[in-house]
């Protein structure tokens, strides 16, 4: 994976703000640039810092509010909430390493639609932003923001669980289909890419539901394709259910972040019935979930 140029979509809040650790520190890995953007209603909408009398913000206003990530200080971070706090360190950081930071303000209603428009004019390469996630049934039945841009963004979405605090990542667990990896094996790159800058180990996992011998026999095909790449291992896990298995194994191997190749729909209707397993995942895992 190149990176250039990342997305970062804002909405103020604690969530959003944790997710900016994380669009630094790829922009530090990757020396890219970064744009803040925020969508805001037709409507005037109330923020968490607004004016004290009527609790209302603008659209200019909110662009004042987005000027705070592109300022090389600490200050329009203090009254960030505490749990958010390794955010101080980071933004001293980007005084001495030079990360520029954009901001853009859009003004509509359909939030998803709007980050993947501005993702394409912009050209970026990544998009980073906070999910509320967790098992939310209110996420579950309409869908998430974030689960929404991985349909309609055509470049990689790193989703970032809104209590996942920033540790580095040396652990990165692809969730795919042996079979599928034989025919192209461009993403492993692509995830191997990033293990590699990253100094972290990649586990290629297959969850096997059909509890047969078949997909050891692609793994030792894929093991034999890789037989020379370091820090690199496959494994299939035998799964009733593939969701609850993933989980178990993110959690037995202690991994840093969760990388799945998202099938996006082909129109409405495919959305509509259905659902992707990164979908589905991005409401359950803790970690960040990468999807390419």
């Amino acid at each position: 994976m190149t990176i250039s140029k990342i997305l970062f979509p804002t909405d103020f809040s604690a969530c959003a703000d944790n997710a900016f650790i994380y669009a630094l520190k790829m922009a530090m890995l990757e020396n890219a640039e970064i744009i803040a953007l925020h969508i805001e209603s037709p409507l005037t909408m109330k923020l968490p810092d607004t004016d004290e009398q009527t609790g209302l913000v603008t659209v200019k206003s909110a662009s004042s509010v987005l000027d705070a990530y592109a300022k090389t200080t600490t200050k329009p971070w203090a009254s960030t909430d505490s749990r958010v706090h390794p955010l101080f360190g980071l933004m001293e950081e980007i005084a001495d390493i030079g990360v520029e930071i954009k901001h853009q303000t859009e003004v509509g209603t359909d939030t998803p639609d709007l980050i993947a428009k501005v993702a394409e004019q912009e050209d970026v390469d990544l998009i980073v932003m906070g999910t509320h996630g967790l098992n939310r049934f209110k996420n579950r039945i309409f869908g998430s923001t974030a689960a929404k841009v991985l349909d309609l963004a055509p470049m990689p979405v790193l989703l970032i669980p809104e209590y996942a605090r920033y540790k580095e990542p040396n652990h990165l667990v692809f969730a795919v289909d042996f079979d599928k990896a034989l025919e192209n094996s461009v993403p492993i790159y692509r995830s191997l890419g990033l293990a590699d800058k990253l100094d972290a180990h990649l586990s290629c996992v297959h969850l096997d539901e059909s509890h047969t011998d078949h997909y050891e026999a692609s793994k030792e095909k894929l093991e034999d394709r890789f037989s020379e790449t370091p820090n690199l291992s496959f494994e299939v896990r035998d799964a009733i259910h593939a969701e609850d298995q993933l989980k178990a194994y993110l959690s037995l191997t202690h991994a840093s972040m969760l990388i799945m190749d998202h099938r996006r729909p082909k129109d409405w209707w495919d959305r509509f019935m259905n659902r992707s397993f990164t979908q589905d995942m991005s409401y359950e895992v803790t970690i960040p979930l990468l999807s390419l």
